[in-house]
């Protein structure tokens, strides 16, 4: 490779501006149309300003395959400390995207070998495909290793928390799991209401500024959990389950619409628990102890067994 393309891989991986980037990347084909870094650039701008249309997921695979193929030995090896651009960076986002095309398309298997390639390798934590791990697990109903991976695992994410929560319910320790969809919660309080539809998910596409990456990544893995994908059934079964613990986080916090507030008083009164939520509303609250607050009460509603779920076990 001559020093000139070297040059225009790097401006290109180092260029902010994705138009740039495409035309840096289209630059580099054209001297060499192989070039498996300059192939990836150019799909990965060109997909993300499709968003939330992923394309041809035949093709993105077929691609991402032959590009990540292509970087593998030399990903592998310590860097160069006199090369113009580090490889590994590049191809950790390429295990990554490639991982995520492969779980969305039900290739849970192959996924997994380069979710776990890329956790060995991305020693920061910096690739959202990381947290493709245990949504994986929950495909191939792998619900004991679930909990015992979630147990020792460093970083508690919200995903993993869900997951475990979800793993805990398939296996019928309902107030176990409800105590990690709390943790979830306590740990991203937002986050439930994308997952449950009290807020529309569109949003993570439609003002991406306004969340971090890892927030939205988690959000659609967790939805699609409970959704799947296209033409798939809703599980209700998880969707009450943890639909009921989000409502009432919102009802508890007012975080929901006054409309949804009137509704779920008629749903409460109904299944008897209304006096409890009476007493908690006339309890004055400190400032900044709400999300708090409302997590503990809904922890004694789930230990008093007031909640339709506790009835499962």
């Amino acid at each position: 490779m001559s020093l000139n393309i070297e040059e225009m891989i790097r401006d290109m991986l180092e260029e902010n501006d994705a138009g740039k980037r495409i035309s840096l990347a289209e630059a580099v084909l054209a001297e060499e149309p192989d070039n498996p870094i300059a192939k990836y650039v150019k799909w990965y701008c060109i997909r993300a300003a499709c968003a939330p249309d992923q394309g041809n997921p035949e093709e993105n695979i077929k691609l991402l395959r032959e590009v990540s193929a292509s970087l593998r030995d030399k990903a592998h090896k310590p860097g160069d400390p006199n090369a113009l651009y580090e490889i590994l960076p590049t191809y950790l986002s390429m295990l990554s995207d490639l991982s995520c095309e492969l779980y969305f398309n039900d290739e849970e298997d192959e996924a997994l070998s380069f979710v776990q390639e890329l956790t060995d390798l991305d020693n920061e934590g910096s690739m959202s495909g990381r947290f493709l791990y245990y949504p994986i697990l929950i495909q191939k109903k792998e619900y004991a290793k679930i909990v015992a991976d979630g147990d020792s695992d460093e970083r508690k994410t919200p995903v993993c928390m869900y997951c475990r929560a979800f793993a805990l319910f398939e296996l019928g320790r309902h107030h176990e799991a409800a105590l990690e969809v709390l943790d979830a919660i306590n740990d991203e309080p937002e986050m439930i209401f994308y997952i449950i539809g009290a807020k529309e998910i569109d949003e993570l596409f439609d003002e991406p500024e306004s969340f971090s990456g890892d927030f939205s990544s988690q959000t659609i893995l967790i939805a699609n959990i409970l959704y799947g994908g296209d033409g798939a059934e809703l599980d209700e079964e998880k969707y009450s389950f943890i639909g009921e613990i989000g409502l009432l986080f919102g009802y508890l916090t007012k975080r929901l619409p006054d409309e949804d507030i009137a509704k779920l008083d008629e749903v409460y009164e109904e299944f008897g628990i209304m006096d409890e939520l009476k007493a908690y509303r006339a309890k004055k609250i400190p400032e900044g102890w709400e999300n708090e607050e409302a997590l503990a009460k809904i922890k004694e509603l789930s230990e008093k067994g007031l909640l339709s779920f506790n009835n499962l076990d």
